[in-house]
């Protein structure tokens, strides 16, 4: 963009080419970091010191998240989990201003975080989980229409499907077949990284 017009500018199709490959460069920058921060999530928290708090905690059971008895836990064992927000920037947390410092790659791990809490997460459960954490972090209306328009452009099944897992079980993401998904088109995809 802001070429001067001369004799040896390059035609349309080869500047539209070239702005194509730089975008999918980018994309495919981002996509590493993002797959790696899949790879690397919550690591810290089968390792010292965090590893021995963890399995104590298990000692009770698991409550449903949101409830009374939950966050009575969290209270009784805020050591672990300010260490865990402490070593894990995708919880808001982690930050001292909170959510206004967290990056996008933060903001997809965290809501892939909050969706990834129980196997078979129906979008009811995931749009109630979604407004419970507005309320928890006090998120802008800004902030919220971002995650709620991920969640609905992305996390959306069909009258038929009850859950998430359905749908990935359709796309051939479930993970019995991680490594398949299919596009509608076949296209060439030229990207240098």
């Amino acid at each position: 963009m802001g070429q001067e017009n001369n004799n040896n500018q390059i035609s349309t199709e080869e500047y539209v080419n070239s702005h194509i490959n730089r975008v999918q460069k980018w994309i495919t920058k981002f996509t590493a970091v993002l797959f790696n921060r899949g790879i690397i999530h919550d690591k810290s928290k089968l390792k010292e010191p965090e590893f021995p708090m963890w399995k104590k905690m298990d000692e009770e059971p698991r409550y449903k998240y949101g409830t009374k008895e939950y966050n009575e836990k969290i209270n009784r064992y805020k050591e672990v989990f300010d260490l865990h927000y402490r070593q894990n920037r995708h919880h808001p947390e982690h930050w001292s201003g909170f959510y206004s410092e967290m990056d996008l790659i933060d903001v997809i791990e965290m809501l892939c975080d909050w969706l990834g809490y129980k196997d078979d997460i129906t979008i009811k459960e995931a749009e109630e989980l979604v407004n419970m954490q507005c309320k928890r972090y006090e998120f802008n209306s800004t902030f919220q229409s971002l995650l709620y328009n991920t969640l609905k452009n992305y996390f959306t099944v069909s009258e038929n499907e009850k859950s998430l897992n359905e749908l990935f079980r359709k796309l051939g993401i479930d993970d019995n077949n991680s490594s398949k998904i299919e596009f509608e088109e076949n296209h060439h995809i030229d990207i240098y990284v």
